[in-house]
């Protein structure tokens, strides 16, 4: 990194190597093993860098080893928020941090025998939002795409503004990019590349959303660490 670079925060795209659960009651273990990756990614690059969000890929909770909706409903599905979101809540809290989960097999009383592939942002505050992957990996997904649910009222894209008070006292915004949670497993430096933070003399796309291509006055890119 050159020196006239000056490194705001860190982010840790972390990969999970894990075995799929068969039955909702075993997503705990993952789930545990991800709060071990987060104290891992926080304290042992915290003496080079300040990690401020930790990322998991998709289906780091359970992938959807069924081959029809109702059975992952009967097997694998849970809502949101859960004891795992608090787990997550509690733990960005404690370390001042920003989550963002692996995906969730997610059902909702509001779309009953409907499956959705969901992942959540969660910080101090809580959940900022969930977002519902739009475009399933059909046939292999059966997962219900918000596009496909006539009188669906949420954001399909939802994007998240978390302020950050940091060392200057700067206000920091993160954009997230509408494709996060179609991101397969491995992540790429391409893909996170999509994530830039803002500081106060910057200013947001039209859509809210960066491009890798993008160059705006006043974005920070961060530096992405790998763990796993």
């Amino acid at each position: 990194m050159s020196e006239d670079v000056q490194l705001r925060y860190a982010a840790a795209a972390c990969q999970v190597d894990r075995p799929n659960p068969e039955r909702r009651g075993e997503i705990k273990g993952n789930a545990q093993r991800m709060l071990e990756m987060i104290d891992m990614a926080v304290h042992g690059y915290a003496p080079v860098m300040d990690v401020r969000l930790v990322v998991f890929p998709e289906f780091a909770h359970a992938a959807p080893i069924y081959q029809t909706a109702k059975a992952l409903l009967k097997h694998l599905t849970i809502q949101i928020p859960n004891e795992y979101t608090q787990w997550y809540e509690d733990k960005a809290r404690e370390l001042n941090i920003y989550i963002q989960t692996g995906t969730f097999l997610e059902e909702d009383p509001l779309w009953p025998g409907k499956v959705f592939n969901t992942t959540c942002l969660i910080g101090p505050e809580g959940i900022l939002y969930k977002y519902r992957k739009v475009n399933p990996w059909i046939p292999w997904e059966v997962h219900t795409s918000p596009h496909d649910l006539e009188g669906y009222a949420e954001d399909p894209f939802p994007v998240a503004r978390t302020n950050w008070q940091y060392r200057r006292g700067d206000l920091l915004r993160l954009v997230f990019p509408r494709n996060f949670a179609s991101t397969r497993c491995q992540w790429r430096r391409s893909t996170i590349a999509r994530f830039s933070l803002y500081g106060s003399v910057g200013g947001y796309p039209p859509n809210g959303l960066v491009d890798d291509d993008q160059s705006l006055s006043g974005t920070r890119k961060y530096v992405v660490c790998r763990c796993g």
